[in-house]
């Protein structure tokens, strides 16, 4: 199952056949672990935008199917066949003998798009060829929720089936309803996408009792199979357990209608084949929030989390927490502080694990005593066989291991019972780590949860990371700890690593996926850094910059058998990023801005590349081979805050004046305006042909969301103008809290040159 909630015209295949080809394969490149090369996978001609990125940000991962062969990855400006002026257009590229095709696998809209409408997947079959996509657009006649405050005739968010049929097939519908103006949120869906499961207010089948509008987190759950539909969130009779509503295990429904898991984690809460379901009811920001199982295929519901017969808690019914499952749904692992065993005597927090075959309930973290007080301060994962867990918890629990009253990672074997003390971590290492939130979780683990990696800022093994982040792998058959990030020369870092896109800088609008950096077999690792690990790593160490986005010089590596090895050049002060890993790791893809193959030349946009075992293609006739610093661009300037009426050079080509950008200063007249129509207009000025795109960006509930966005292609040299609107989300919070600060990005798609303006809105008295 590739579950995304969670959980980046083939112009290269043209550009090889259109000369004669070299006759000898191509050499791996010297730098590469395992025989690697490397592979252009986005095409050359992309109307001058920037892969999977979001003015330097990276907004998502690849999906990546299990032989590596496909990608699906996203651009913020159409290109190629994109039948749509979407902002967010998606493609697959497919590899053959001689080289990647790509083609866009958007559909043509029912309607004209606005400036902020979007479409994100939920959910893939594995070889890619058919999608869910969350969408505001009615592909369907009995899709009827026009929303009049998102500029009609676009509506609410609808799940949709983009599959062998020309038309989109409506996936978030029942046998009732289609036309209330709140949001459906994607769930998850089996492997095969032969089942979804999604939740919305509106009352879609006659069980359903009214529920109040979105804005009280008020929720349905339903699944879908075979054209007919279900609701989750009942009991054996088929009655709503809860009249305020239900969550999908602990996903929060506070996101966008695009993202509904912004917090919480939803990790095999649906089973694999779809028939068992996992829920919170009610909400846990409502009331009192109970773990049940609605097993459909059965037709019966199980209160997960109700205490065993005969044990009650002297301080009453206390909350449940889901925090994972096996992925075929027979073991499912919540938090609580309800004594709902014998052997917990305490209101301390502990983690169960619920056998749903046996109806058997336990409590992991009671140590190896058998009683122990756990204080637990979260689950950091469980397997997707379910025979492990790992979590956190402040007290020791076998023996004197670890530090009483710090946050010791344990694991429990769900087969033996056995728990294990793997390290003593740092209390920052909670929103990576234990918070709950699969948009913030950095670890994974094998399948049967043999090998974990991490990121930590401890000192888990000799080596000194002075406070940085470094990438860990736990083996559980050894019980050692290695640091894949370390310098292997011992000195100091000077910089951070992660797993993939960091989770300060995701933006909830294009989340569907995120980089599986470890292998199935645990013997590679593969991270991204902003640490010069290797002295290959030549383009220096700096944190990424607050707030800005801009990677800084990050580089991507695999850790494999001890060794740490470069995956990118090493030489992008643009930063080179981690996208997604093939199952096997022989496929591990990354964005760059990097030209590492002759047939490059688009200037220096961001691309996805593919560090692949045995790959590489024959080079065409006329290409220049890339030799020594001729295979990197030349560097690119920083990013600065303009002055007013500023202006971004691109790199100077001989013979041809380089283009140039600039964007007026918003005055204060203007952000008055701004802050009391939501709209704000941009005076643009360009010297040559190109697309200027510009975004607002606001920090809202701990994320930097997006809340405006303006786009126009220029023909020639010439000023004009361009409008941003604020999302009704900007204008709600602006309301509510009499100011707003907003980043402004504009971007020239005439290389790297962007512009980033900064306003604060202060609310208007009239």
């Amino acid at each position: 199952m590739i579950h995304l909630a969670r959980a980046r015209s083939g112009a290269l295949a043209t550009a090889l056949l259109a000369g004669a080809l070299v006759a000898l394969a191509p050499a791996a490149s010297a730098a590469l672990p395992d025989g690697r090369a490397w592979e252009q996978v986005s095409p050359v001609d992309k109307n001058g935008a920037d892969i999977g990125m979001g003015f330097s940000n990276a907004e998502t991962g690849v999906v990546v199917s299990p032989d590596g062969n496909r990608v699906v990855f996203l651009s913020l400006t159409p290109f190629g066949d994109a039948p749509n002026g979407l902002l967010t257009t998606y493609y697959r590229a497919d590899r053959a003998a001689s080289g990647w095709s790509t083609r866009s696998i958007s559909r043509p809209l029912p309607s004209a798009p606005n400036v902020l409408d979007s479409e994100v997947p939920g959910a893939f079959t594995p070889d890619l060829s058919a999608g869910v996509f969350t969408t505001p657009f009615p592909y369907d006649a009995g899709d009827d929720d026009a929303d009049p405050l998102n500029f009609a005739p676009t509506g609410h968010f609808d799940q949709y089936l983009f599959g062998a049929a020309a038309t989109p097939a409506w996936t978030s519908r029942g046998s009732q309803g289609g036309d209330a103006q709140v949001d459906a949120l994607f769930g998850a869906a089996t492997s095969d996408l032969s089942r979804v499961v999604f939740e919305t207010p509106e009352a879609l089948e006659p069980a359903a009792g009214p529920l109040l509008p979105q804005l009280t987190n008020q929720y349905y759950i339903y699944t879908r199979r075979a054209g007919q539909t279900q609701l989750v969130n009942v009991d054996d009779a088929g009655t709503l357990l809860d009249a305020d509503g239900a969550v999908l295990g602990n996903g929060s429904s506070t996101g966008s209608g695009a993202s509904a898991n912004q917090f919480g984690t939803t990790d095999n809460a649906v089973s694999a084949d779809g028939t068992r379901i996992f829920f919170e009811s009610p909400p846990p920001t409502i009331g009192i929030a109970q773990l049940y199982m609605r097993d459909t295929a059965a037709g019966t519901t199980t209160h997960v989390s109700a205490p065993d017969a005969g044990v009650v808690d002297p301080n009453g019914t206390q909350a449940a927490t889901f925090a994972g499952a096996a992925a075929d749904g027979s073991k499912v692992f919540f938090t609580s502080t309800q004594q709902l065993t014998a052997d917990d005597t305490n209101t301390s927090n502990d983690v169960y694990e619920y056998d749903t075959a046996a109806g058997v309930l336990t409590r992991v973290s009671r140590g190896e005593s058998g009683t122990a007080d756990a204080a637990v301060d979260g689950v950091v994962l469980a397997a997707d066989d379910g025979s492990t867990v790992y979590f956190a918890a402040e007290h020791q629990l076998v023996g004197t291991q670890g530090a009483d009253g710090s946050p010791n990672l344990y694991r429990y074997d769900t087969q033996s019972g056995t728990t294990t003390f793997v390290a003593t971590l740092s209390p920052a290492d909670q929103p990576r780590l234990w918070s709950g939130n699969d948009s913030d979780r950095q670890a994974y683990a094998t399948a049967d949860g043999g090998v974990l990696a991490f990121t930590s800022q401890a000192q888990l093994t000799a080596y000194d990371p002075a406070g940085h982040w470094e990438a860990y792998l736990y083996r559980a058959g050894t019980g050692t700890i290695e640091c894949a990030s370390c310098r292997p020369d011992g000195t100091p870092p000077a910089g951070d690593a992660d797993f993939g896109p960091s989770p300060t800088f995701r933006n909830s609008f294009f989340i569907y996926g995120f980089p599986a950096p470890l292998t199935q077999d645990g013997r590679r690792v593969f991270f991204e850094t902003t640490d010069s690990v290797v002295p290959q790593d030549a383009n220096g160490d700096a944190p990424t910059a607050p707030f800005s986005g801009i990677p800084g010089p990050t580089d991507v590596y695999e850790y494999s058998g001890g060794t740490v090895s470069l995956i990118s050049d090493g030489h992008s002060t643009d930063g080179s990023l981690l996208a997604g890993v093939s199952p096997s790791g022989d496929d591990a893809f990354f964005y760059t801005r990097a030209a590492l193959v002759p047939q490059d030349t688009d200037g220096g946009n961001f691309d996805v590349y593919d560090a692949r075992v045995g790959g590489g293609f024959p080079t065409p006739a006329g290409s220049a081979a890339c030799q020594d610093d001729g295979c990197h661009p030349q560097p690119s300037a920083a990013p600065f805050l303009p002055a007013p009426g500023s202006t971004a050079v691109e790199a100077v080509r001989p013979g041809v004046p380089p283009p140039t950008f600039s964007v007026r200063p918003i005055t204060r007249a203007a952000a008055a305006r701004f802050a009391r129509t939501g709209r704000v207009t941009l005076t643009v000025r360009v010297t040559a042909p190109g697309r200027v795109t510009a975004h607002a960006f606001a920090r809202i509930a701990r994320h930097d969301t997006r809340v405006g966005a303006a786009s126009r292609a220029f023909r020639h040299a010439e000023t004009g103008h361009m409008t941003v609107r604020l999302s009704r989300t900007a204008r709600v919070r602006l309301r509510g809290h009499g100011r707003l600060a907003l980043r402004i990005d504009t971007r020239y798609s005439r290389g790297p040159l962007e512009r980033v303006a900064h306003v604060t809105l202060r609310r208007s008295s009239r």
